[in-house]
């Protein structure tokens, strides 16, 4: 699929797309490997950084469990939480040099638009 869009975007465009496309991923960039070798990230980091995942998971799976029945109050809150206390925990995993390495390969930031709700928000009406 990259290779069609590189196709069309020009490589400028195709900087930005791989920059959104690591702002997007989040933390879960960092189990790709191509990142991880751009930012020479040691295989003691690489450890840490899968048992930080796998806590945030195992973290992630409970707030979900706690949501069954209909009891999503504060769910929203709970998993914005998790996410930013992830985040925290991988980038302390970094060096300062790897760490500013990852803010020139994600670029400037984007705000992404919040999905609305577990189905993706309300239907819009076209007319």
């Amino acid at each position: 699929m990259l290779k069609a869009v590189g196709e069309v975007l020009s490589d400028k465009q195709m900087t930005r797309f791989r920059q959104l496309d690591l702002q997007k991923k989040d933390t879960a960039a960092f189990k790709d490997d191509k990142v991880r070798k751009d930012l020479k990230i040691t295989e003691s980091q690489v450890k840490i950084m899968e048992e930080i995942l796998a806590d945030s998971a195992k973290e992630m799976k409970e707030i979900f469990a706690d949501a069954k029945g209909g009891n999503f109050k504060g769910i929203q809150e709970k998993m914005q939480g998790l996410n930013k206390e992830t985040k925290e925990k991988v980038m302390g995993v970094l060096t300062a040099d790897q760490k500013k390495a990852y803010k020139q390969m994600i670029g400037e930031e984007f705000k992404f638009e919040a999905p609305k709700g577990f189905g993706g928000g309300a239907k819009k009406d076209i007319n």
